[in-house]
């Protein structure tokens, strides 16, 4: 966009040809005139300038507009009887094209030997502001170990070259979702131990390149009949996916890091439920050394650590999953205090009185983490919405013949363009609910 300003400055620099083209003898004469107009007259073309509170828009800025993004904030996924972790997931996958957003919001979930209903909610929020650029990626890895065993991981993630981070000041990396599977050879186990982190993200802002680590805690079980029903290996074998999104800005951007823990345990009489023992509310709050007022703010997650350990009898064995609720809910933001109230879903079911006869049923304890971002935005107009995704389908599988976790039925994907309204439906007809 530009526009025509009365101005002093005179430009001395420019130089004029006259066209090759067909061109007549009057329309060459009045091109002339008009370059003797903005050399000697008091009129100079200038470009408009955007500003953020004071902080005029470079170059490197004018990127930033009409940017959005999809960010995660969580899932709730429940089985109707618990099961091991054949595969479990919910993530974001979204290309980097600026102003034709749209994202898949992906749900995966494959039970072990015992075929079942699945009912989940992908949560998460549209932003589109000119305060920053949103990249998104995935990364991609196994994870292996004897059962029993927490295994530890740091994937080094190193990217050359990106256009759409190069000359910016600030950069923060929000977890984006994940997926696991199981492989078939080794077949599935019971999850007790999963933590993601992404973490030391270094942007050169000349170049476009970065590095970042993605640091990885894993760790599943299996000592009950389904497992022992055959000869069984006793090792674990994951493939694991991780969604990330780099945050990128000036002094239109300003973040805050929030950290909530959630700890219980149960038995094998006592139900428990979600209102009771997972939910826990809190606020984040922001310093603002500049003393700029940041009028809208979203909220994501940094990363999460959960670890679910039996009781403390000897009978007492690796814990089936009936239901997992990991998520951060935004309740409201106030930009005078520079703080957000939210509450975070913290919890693991190991089983429900409702289940089928020989489920198995044990006592434990449930140990959660989870850090979350506060992105607080200069833009006023900046469009925020917190959405969700609900769908229900059947799994089918057998206890001789697993039915493989990369089975296309084990996942299901909405394709959320910005600027929807309504709760989403998977655009993959759901199998028939039995």
């Amino acid at each position: 966009m530009f526009k025509v300003q009365a101005s002093k400055f005179k430009v001395q620099s420019l130089r004029f040809k006259a066209p090759s083209f067909g061109i007549n003898s009057i329309q060459f004469l009045n091109f002339l005139i008009f370059q003797f107009l903005i050399l000697n007259s008091q009129f100079s073309i200038t470009f408009a300038q955007d500003s953020i509170d004071g902080h005029v828009m470079t170059e490197t800025d004018k990127r930033e507009f009409c940017e959005s993004a999809t960010i995660w904030r969580g899932f709730f996924h429940e089985w109707n009887y618990n099961h091991r972790t054949n595969r479990l997931g919910d993530y974001i996958v979204q290309d980097n094209s600026a102003c034709n957003h749209s994202a898949n919001i992906i749900h995966t979930g494959a039970s072990g030997s015992g075929k079942d209903n699945l009912e989940f909610t992908s949560f998460y929020t549209q932003v589109k502001t000119t305060s920053a650029h949103f990249h998104m990626n995935t990364v991609e890895f196994e994870l292996k170990g004897d059962e029993g065993e927490i295994v530890n991981r740091s994937i080094k993630i190193s990217k050359k070259a990106y256009e759409e981070l190069k000359g910016y000041s600030k950069y923060y990396v929000f977890l984006n979702g994940f997926d696991l599977y199981s492989d078939s050879t080794a077949g599935s186990d019971k999850m007790f131990k999963l933590t993601i982190n992404p973490q030391n993200l270094h942007v050169d802002s000349a170049t476009g390149d970065y590095t970042l680590d993605v640091n990885i805690a894993f760790g599943a079980d299996c000592n009950t009949m389904e497992c022992n029903f055959k000869a069984k290996n006793q090792f674990y074998s994951y493939h694991c996916t991780v969604a990330y999104v780099i945050i990128a800005g000036n002094n239109g951007i300003n973040i805050a890091e929030d950290s909530v823990t959630n700890f219980y345990s149960w038995n094998k009489v006592l139900e428990l439920f979600k209102e009771e023992k997972g939910i826990k509310s809190a606020v984040v709050t922001a310093k603002n050394n500049n003393h700029t007022l940041y009028p809208n703010a979203i909220m994501g997650i940094k990363s999460f650590d959960f670890l679910v350990q039996p009781g403390t009898r000897i009978k007492d064995e690796a814990t089936h999953m009936l239901a997992m609720d990991l998520a951060v809910h935004p309740e409201g933001y106030e930009p005078k205090n520079n703080s957000y109230y939210y509450h975070a879903s913290l919890f693991f079911k190991p089983w429900t009185h409702k289940m089928r006869m020989l489920a198995n049923r044990s006592s434990g304890s449930a140990d959660f983490k989870m850090n979350v971002y506060m992105l607080q935005l200069a833009d006023e107009d900046a469009s925020i919405k917190h959405l969700e995704y609900s769908d229900r389908y059947h799994w089918k599988t057998r206890i001789l013949k697993q039915t493989p976790s990369t089975n296309p039925n084990s996942m299901r994907t909405y394709n959320a363009s910005y600027g929807d309204n309504t709760i989403g439906k998977s655009n993959v007809p759901p199998a028939e609910v039995k």
